[in-house]
């Protein structure tokens, strides 16, 4: 009776998820694409999740939302890369957060956030962003940096660079 009722709960999930909107449009998944070379190799992101919130922890507020968004592919799930930018703004350097995990590699968090430490080494995270669209469920923009990673272990920053980067999507 459980694995009965598991199963219709299942294919009830599955049949509300997959069934399509009134405009045909999924509200936040995009299967548009995002692409940067990271450390060198040249990665593309064919799924986009994008979630609002009015969170401060997220930077967002009632009146400013942030959205929060996760970049996967198809083709390589181990690898992660998301960002945080207020809904609606554009211009220059507006990416809250820009954070890549690669599963791989002991789930490595490379981010923009700074680490309060004061007898830490310098950080040498940066981040340089333009988004030149962010309305109408459309996020459009440019980015690169380098993001790090403390390690505690033996007190020092890991990084990655990010280049080439660009995002375009709907959701």
């Amino acid at each position: 009776m459980k694995k009965l009722a598991y199963t219709l709960f299942t294919l009830l999930l599955i049949v509300s998820c997959s069934s399509s909107d009134d405009d045909g449009n999924n509200n936040n998944i995009s299967y548009d694409k995002a692409t940067v070379t990271i450390a060198g190799s040249s990665k593309n992101f064919n799924i986009a999740v994008v979630q609002e919130s009015t969170n401060a922890i997220d930077f967002g507020s009632t009146q400013n939302p942030a959205l929060i968004v996760s970049l996967s592919s198809t083709q390589n799930t181990d690898e992660i890369l998301r960002f945080i930018v207020t809904k609606n703004e554009v211009g220059a350097n507006i990416v809250d957060e820009m954070t890549f995990v690669d599963v791989r590699n002991n789930y490595y968090r490379y981010s923009t956030v700074v680490v309060n430490c004061p007898t830490c080494p310098t950080d040498p995270a940066t981040l340089t962003s333009l988004v030149e669209t962010n309305a109408n469920s459309t996020l459009k923009g440019t980015f690169t940096g380098t993001l790090s990673y403390f390690n505690s272990g033996t007190n020092t920053y890991e990084s990655v660079d990010l280049t080439v980067g660009n995002f375009d999507f709907n959701y």
